[in-house]
């Protein structure tokens, strides 16, 4: 299956104009981005934060067209459409406002431009994400014994809430969004070394190590244009050493 901005972005304008005219457009986005947040005004940053990957892709889309020679009046229109419908603007209204720029020649546009884009990469399975987040919540597990020390909670949580962002960043930037958290892991790592060395035997640490192995592969196996091995050594050896 081809996997780039323009079918992810096709898939999700195609979510939002099955949402029901009258729900609320903030409530919509919530349910659409699977944002789990309790909060209603952290609710509003994520789904404002997740519209703007979702601007960046449509730029990518646009920007493949211009260096490819297409006429702009071919796609601006359709552009300007997904680009209204996805406006945090009319994130106040109801989704009708949405509904009304989503129309039939926005998702030929798509359709179109999803062939004739590269395939960045293969689409993520199902059970790839299934195990990642079976590891996530055995880490989460071991973390309710008190006998694990603080700092090393407060970082393994972080690193749980970096591949719980990019999973949910997934459906919007596609394995990007694994890249991106493997970066943050590495300087994280580096960061706090000195915890992980303290605590280096430890399940919490094999467990971490495990998961972000788990990570580095599914992605890896994913990945066309950029291997992810190429991000840099330091999360690979960290990765080996926690899991031996």
């Amino acid at each position: 299956m081809t996997n780039n901005s323009a079918t992810r972005i096709h898939n999700l304008l195609s979510a939002a104009s099955k949402q029901p005219d009258s729900k609320p457009v903030v409530a919509g986005w919530i349910e659409i981005f699977g944002v789990e947040e309790k909060n209603a005004h952290k609710q509003v940053v994520l789904v404002v934060n997740k519209l703007n990957l979702a601007f960046n892709e449509i730029e990518r889309i646009r920007s493949f067209l211009q260096n490819s020679r297409f006429n702009e009046s071919v796609y601006s229109r359709t552009f300007a459409k997904a680009e209204a419908a996805l406006s945090p603007q009319i994130l106040h209204a109801q989704w009708n406002s949405i509904k009304q720029h989503l129309t039939p020649d926005v998702f030929v546009s798509l359709e179109y431009c999803g062939e004739i884009l590269p395939a960045e990469e293969a689409v993520v399975a199902a059970e790839d994400f299934d195990r990642i987040k079976e590891l996530i919540k055995q880490l989460r597990s071991l973390l309710d014994d008190s006998s694990v020390p603080v700092a090393l909670k407060v970082l393994v949580e972080h690193h749980i809430s970096i591949i719980d962002a990019a999973l949910s960043d997934y459906p919007i930037i596609g394995a990007a969004s694994l890249k991106r958290a493997a970066k943050d892991a590495i300087g994280d790592f580096v960061a706090n070394s000195e915890i992980i060395k303290e605590n280096e035997s430890s399940s919490v640490v094999k467990k971490l190590g495990s998961l972000w192995s788990t990570v580095n592969k599914v992605a890896d196996g994913v990945l066309k244009a950029e291997r992810l091995a190429l991000l840099g050594t330091s999360l690979v050896k960290a990765l080996e050493h926690f899991t031996k």
